[in-house]
């Protein structure tokens, strides 16, 4: 990954994977679109503080801290 966008974007994507989710779908439930998720994910857009803790309430993560955590594993293992 060349940046911190697209690292962010990278441990979004391979979360909502895990759980077998849709972008459509998460997007939806975090008050977005399916093409925002696709660019965030991308790391072609940045995710707003707001939109982020949407995105992990809507894969079902209750306590931001839980999301933070799962988001800082992802990012570790990518080496960033």
């Amino acid at each position: 990954m060349e940046n911190a966008q697209q690292n962010i974007g990278a441990a979004i994507r391979k979360i909502r994977r895990e759980q077998r989710e849709t972008q459509k779908r998460i997007g939806v439930a975090a008050n977005t679109t399916a093409a925002t998720m696709s660019r965030v994910e991308l790391g072609e857009q940045w995710p707003s503080a707001e939109m982020l803790f949407a995105i992990g309430k809507a894969l079902r993560y209750s306590k931001p801290s839980s999301w933070l955590r799962a988001m800082a594993r992802e990012l570790d293992q990518q080496g960033m």
